[in-house]
């Protein structure tokens, strides 16, 4: 896989922001990753077993952030109903004290 990768540093833009966004083109393109492999020779196991385990990484990362997200939504609705519990017994003092007075 060959890629033309190519940054043009602005005017008024320094050097280190440039190297950055040329080593973000470079992992988007998947030119580093494809370097990476060809550094050795894996045999078709070796390559089965990385791209299970890549697979598998990817299904555990989806899964946390699932979780991640129903915890969120679960939090948020007990903090709803803490709300109204609030809202309600303040509701029912106000009732209480404007019958006594």
């Amino acid at each position: 896989m060959i890629a033309n990768v190519t940054v043009t540093v602005g005017e008024r833009e320094s050097l280190e922001k440039a190297v950055q966004r040329f080593k973000n083109k470079i992992n988007k393109s998947g030119l580093k990753k494809d370097l990476r492999s060809k550094k050795f020779h894996l045999t078709k196991s070796q390559k089965r077993k990385l791209k299970d385990a890549e697979a598998e990484r990817r299904h555990r990362e989806e899964d946390r952030k699932r979780e991640l997200k129903k915890e969120a939504a679960r939090n948020k609705r007990l903090k709803e109903a803490r709300e109204y519990r609030k809202y309600i017994l303040r509701k029912e003092s106000n009732g209480k004290a404007q019958n006594a007075g």
